[in-house]
Order: C-alpha cells, then structure tokens, then sequence
C-alpha cells in the first residue's frame, strides 16, 4: 500500500502565513526522509481555517523542490473554478519543473461562498466539471484538438507545454456514487476523504468505483483508491486524545458546514467521540496498526494519505507523530496494493 502525507493547509488566526507555509515545508521535508512516497495539498479560499491554499500546482512544484523524490499529488483543484485548458497547462509545466512527479487530483467543489466569488453556479458543479475534465484529458494527451459544449467553445488547438508524463495520472475525488461511477468509466483512480458518515459510506462509494472500472473493461493494474485519513501516533488513545482533540474538533465542525446536513448532523453535535469510532487512526502505535488493517481490509486501499497535521496541535507534536507512524506503524502494514475488499 502506497504511503504518503496530506495537508488542508488550514491555520489559526495567531499564525502567520509564511510560518504556516515553513511547517508545512519541514513537514514534508521530514516525510520524505521518513519514507512517505507522496505529498498532497488541496485548493481551497478565503477561509483560513478550514483551508488556504488558491493553487495547489504552485505549491506542490515549491515542495519539490524541498522533496526531491516523492511523488506531488493534488486533492484536488476546484476544476469548475478554472478553465481547463489553464489547468493543462499549468499541471504539464509543474510536471516538468518536478521531473515527472506530478499527480493530477480534479474534483467539483462543494463551498458556496468560492463559487460566488467566482461567480460559478454551485448547482451546475457537476455537469461543469464534466465538461472540463474531458478538456482537461483531450489536452494532455491529444495533438490538437477543438470544443464545442456547453460550458466551453474554442478552436483547433495544441496545449504546450507537454508533460514529462505520458499519460499523466489523473485521479478524481468521489463524494457520491454517481462520482465514483463516473471515475470507474473513464478509467481514472479516485480519492476518498475520512468524513463524518464513516466506513460504511466510504464502501458504498469504491465499490461503485469498482463495479464501473471493470465493466468498462479497463487494465486492473491501473485501479487506484486512495483514502484522505487523519493520523496521529502516541503512547495511548488517551494521550493522542489529549493532543488532537480541540483541534480535530474545531475542524470537523467547519467540515459539518457542508457535509453535515446530509448526515442529519448540525456542526454543534460534532464531537471527538462520533468522530473517532470510523474516521480517526489515533492511539497508540498497536491501536493504528490494527485500526488501518481494518480500513485496508473494508476498503481495499492502493493508496493511503495520512494527515499528521490539523491546526492547533504543536509542529514538534506533528513531527513526532509522524517518526513514530514510520518507525512503530508502517512495518506492520501490508506492504503490497490490498486487493478487492471483503
């Protein structure tokens, strides 16, 4: 199973910018030493703590040049807010300025109040972003090509520059089956997140993911899942409480803004407690590695992004967490792709 590191880029409102952007430098800095195959950073804007980042490609060819051989992964630009010839090219540039390193997350967003910024119909997300990611597929790996669809019209055209990669990797996010169908026809890998509906939902999700991957008749060695999971190791469930409470809380609350409702769930009746039983792996190193055999086993994962650093647990705290996962954890981990879950 393919191990790497995710960070929200999220931040208190104590915290500066530029000190936010040096943890998350050393983070992956150390990640790599550690180990970790891959980083990931997500786009999200205007709001500082739940997440703060307005070009994940921009960022991720800055951390490759701190990490030198992990692969730069994004979870996920917010195609619907971008036009997708600009993200072609900008993710066939950052694929050169990486050496081949670039792995291409697109997904359709879910926050109002970026696509009213952007003046973008949130209601008409999903078609968009259909539309686009055709676009964005078409210039990646077409000599020319032109468009003519609902959301987009151009001529004849050669995107330049080309990527080092070719194919390059493509994932997509899937947050309903609908997604994650659409994900299996068209034979790219998908990116699941830890949320508030636990395993059960994430199943649902992959196994449709699945279902659709093999119906359209694609190479089984190019399937890909790959699951967004919070990860923090100590010497017990009740010190990795104590650390990561506040702040795991505090975020999933901003988190229940847009996924709650579907659960019946009102930000005010988030707690660590609900939160920990299918969507944490915090505890001691024993506790984690049992809590990932079962994810790996329900799941069936390729791929597994664990996020050390929540805003409001101390940088040294993260660091050590993140020694010990290496050191105490991945050893016990199946070191090959799981296969179909059970």
């Amino acid at each position: 199973m393919h191990l790497g590191v995710s960070h929200l880029t999220e931040k208190l409102e104590s915290q500066s910018e530029p000190a936010l952007w040096a943890e998350v430098i050393e983070q992956t800095e150390y990640a790599e030493l550690l180990g970790f195959e891959s980083v990931w950073v997500t786009e999200h804007h205007f709001d500082f703590d739940y997440a703060l980042l307005p070009n994940p490609l921009t960022a991720l060819v800055k951390l490759g040049c701190h990490a030198k051989r992990m692969r730069l992964g994004c979870a996920v630009v917010v195609l619907p807010l971008w036009h997708p010839i600009r993200v072609a090219e900008e993710a066939a540039l950052a694929d050169i300025f990486t050496n081949g390193r670039i792995d291409l997350g697109l997904g359709s967003g879910y926050a109002q109040y970026e696509f009213d910024v952007f003046q973008e119909s949130l209601d008409e997300r999903r078609e968009k972003f259909q539309e686009g990611l055709q676009i964005v597929t078409r210039a990646l790996t077409e000599e020319r090509f032109a468009h003519e669809g609902k959301y987009y019209r151009f001529p004849e055209v050669t995107v330049f520059p080309r990527p080092v990669q070719r194919p390059l990797p493509i994932w997509m996010t899937a947050v309903s089956p609908g997604t994650a169908a659409l994900a299996g026809r068209l034979g790219h890998r998908i990116i699941v997140a830890s949320t508030l509906g636990g395993l059960s939902q994430l199943k649902t999700l992959i196994d449709e993911y699945r279902r659709a991957y093999a119906e359209a008749g694609h190479d089984p060695a190019g399937l890909g899942v790959q699951l967004n999971r919070f990860v923090y190791v100590a010497d017990s469930a009740a010190e990795a409480r104590r650390d990561t409470e506040w702040a795991t809380v505090r975020f999933q609350r901003r988190q229940a803004r847009f996924f709650g409702a579907s659960l019946g769930m009102t930000p005010d009746e988030v707690t660590y407690e609900r939160f920990e039983r299918e969507n944490l792996t915090h505890g001691s190193p024993e506790e984690c590695v049992e809590n990932l055999r079962t994810v790996q086993r329900e799941l069936g994962l390729t791929h597994l992004l664990c996020r050390f650093r929540t805003a409001g647990v101390e940088h040294r705290k993260v660091m050590r967490a993140m020694e010990r996962f290496a050191a105490e954890v991945r050893p016990h981990l199946t070191p090959e792709p799981a296969g179909t879950p059970v």
